[in-house]
């Protein structure tokens, strides 16, 4: 917020009325300010980009939520959210598959790890997610990934059947993009019927 906007906000908190937009009389309000910010304002204050005296007006409990790389309940929220995403049957998430989860830093943060579980659960076998079942991104590269030769599961074998091998109809499907699904054949070893 501009330093500008921010002396208007300050002293809307301490005299407590507002002139509306188009108008000349001041209307009292009575109002709560909850504020949330992914920046410490401290340091903006120190540095001039936040005002002062608006930071104790606002700041009178503060609750710091961890971003998702450091909070130590990842596996039991990775399986909250496994839960959520499969209500019946939900998989399990093998312990090298938590490692990668824990390893991983989350740029994305909670929504990453639920697209990342929701296109692992797709591609698990006997309901178990493995490290090969995540997306590349999570905890590797598609360089160094030593489960690259790894089968597929039987989903995508059957969908392919199912689709007559229409790669587009098939990511439709799964809800994944065409990329996936051609490099899931590749490490698989799925070849197209027109061009064995």
């Amino acid at each position: 917020m501009p330093l500008l906007l921010q002396a208007r906000l300050l002293r809307v908190l301490a005299e407590k009325e507002v002139v509306p937009v188009g108008g000349t009389k001041a209307v009292a309000v009575n109002i709560r300010v909850l504020a949330a910010s992914h920046q410490n304002l401290l340091e903006l204050v120190k540095t001039g980009k936040f005002r002062e005296d608006l930071y104790y007006r606002i700041s009178g409990a503060a609750l710091n939520l961890p971003a998702l790389r450091e909070r130590k309940d990842l596996p039991w929220l990775a399986n909250m959210l496994l839960g959520k995403i499969k209500p019946e049957g939900a998989p399990s998430l093998s312990a090298a598959a938590i490692a990668l989860i824990k390893k991983h830093n989350w740029p994305g943060n909670l929504r990453e790890l639920n697209n990342a579980l929701e296109f692992a659960s797709v591609f698990c076998k006997d309901g178990v997610i493995e490290p090969r079942d995540l997306p590349e991104s999570v905890g590797r590269s598609s360089g160094n990934d030593s489960n690259s030769g790894a089968q597929v599961d039987d989903v995508l074998p059957a969908m392919l059947d199912r689709f007559h091998w229409n790669i587009s109809a098939v990511a439709r499907e799964l809800g994944v993009d065409r990329s996936t699904v051609h490099r899931r054949m590749k490490r698989a070893g799925l070849v197209p019927p027109n061009r064995r």
